[in-house]
């Protein structure tokens, strides 16, 4: 997809849905490798909500309502008839007491956006938090929590008193990653790995008998997988594994690329950058197709190309294409304002023959 009128930037393709957002600290100065024993749970398919079922995960981002004009979404926008699950994004991590808190108590309490996206419940959805996110994964307070069992004692006691007095149906986590804090494993301590794979299974212990859900947002990426996760217990344990299958390429590569590509497309910079291995690659560690649900971002990512006249993939770029009119943020665009682009400004939609991607054309929103 290129625009007509600003020839300079162009936006790869967009699918549907789920996001977060993008260094970090030190190492922490003390660490506890801690042991502890977790009682055994029934199976999976015996206590819960229907595991096996078919899921359509939604997120509902609290920041959205700060948007002016058509980008503003507020709890009483939500179409529940297009999720059976929706995910409030996000409670955050308190660094001091090492558990949840609310990320911004004016809309969340204020404003009972909590109180508001639960009532979707009475719709048939569930709705569940999210607690974490690429912002709040920045430093070692994750770390600290995992890897000491008196914090995650304390951390599972107080999330179900949160989740109790909110009445939300489960929480989900989305600590970005285990090992490799923001994607650098060269941050993280190996012993998070069994450290985020008892809290899991601590929390699960408390979960199950109420029928609450557990699931969590995992990397896509198979050197995250590898270090941070222990893929046959979590599997046990979560409702559903959502895995981030996006965010691939964007500007920050230096050259153009499918955000959420299918499959390997030629040229790529690795094999594995692609939702089928990814997904195949958490069925390969253990975790049981049933149980995945593949990420598709309702965004594109945009590039300020270095020759406006080589837009295909893997062209060279030089940063991120111009901010969004409800966005503003650099190097990204809305569903809703690449639609916006294509209905009332002229963009083209350009289809990559090579490449099994949703065409935004056909999307429902985009057609005239």
């Amino acid at each position: 997809m290129s625009s007509t009128s600003r020839p300079a930037t162009t936006t790869r393709r967009t699918t549907t849905t789920t996001t977060t957002t993008r260094r970090t600290t030190e190492r922490p100065t003390t660490a506890i490798s801690t042991t502890t024993t977790v009682k055994p749970l029934p199976p999976s398919n015996e206590i819960g909500p229907g595991n096996s079922d078919y899921k359509v995960v939604c997120y509902f981002t609290n920041w959205a309502w700060y948007r002016q004009g058509d980008g503003k979404y507020t709890p009483d926008d939500i179409d529940s008839t297009l999720c059976t699950h929706i995910v409030y994004g996000f409670a955050v991590l308190d660094r001091e007491t090492l558990t949840i808190k609310t990320h911004d108590s004016w809309a969340d309490i204020d404003n009972r956006f909590y109180e508001r996206v639960v009532e979707q419940k009475r719709k048939g959805a569930k709705v569940t938090l999210a607690l974490g996110g690429w912002n709040d994964s920045l430093g070692d307070k994750y770390s600290k929590l995992v890897r000491d069992a008196t914090a995650r004692a304390r951390f599972v006691k107080h999330a179900v008193e949160f989740i109790e007095r909110y009445d939300f149906d489960g929480l989900d986590l989305d600590w970005e990653y285990p090992v490799c804090w923001q994607v650098d494993c060269q941050k993280g301590y190996p012993d998070e790995k069994e450290g985020f794979a008892k809290l899991v299974q601590e929390l699960a212990v408390e979960f199950r008998p109420r029928s609450w859900l557990l699931s969590a947002a995992v990397s896509p990426s198979k050197m995250v997988i590898d270090a941070g996760y222990d893929v046959p217990v979590l599997a046990e344990y979560f409702d559903w594994i959502a895995v981030m299958t996006y965010d691939f390429h964007g500007n920050w590569d230096k050259q153009t690329g499918h955000v959420a590509p299918l499959y390997y497309y030629p040229g790529d910079t690795y094999d594995y950058f692609n939702a089928n291995f990814s997904i195949n690659y958490w069925i390969e560690k253990g975790a049981p197709s049933r149980k995945l649900v593949m990420g598709m971002p309702l965004y594109g990512q945009s590039f300020s190309l270095a020759d406006a006249r080589r837009n295909g993939l893997n062209e060279k770029s030089y940063g991120p294409g111009e901010a969004g009119e409800f966005t503003r943020a650099g190097g990204f665009l809305s569903f809703y304002e690449i639609c916006d682009k294509v209905n009332r400004q002229g963009w083209s939609v350009q289809r990559d023959p090579e490449e099994e991607s949703v065409d935004v054309a056909r999307i429902r929103c985009c057609v005239p």
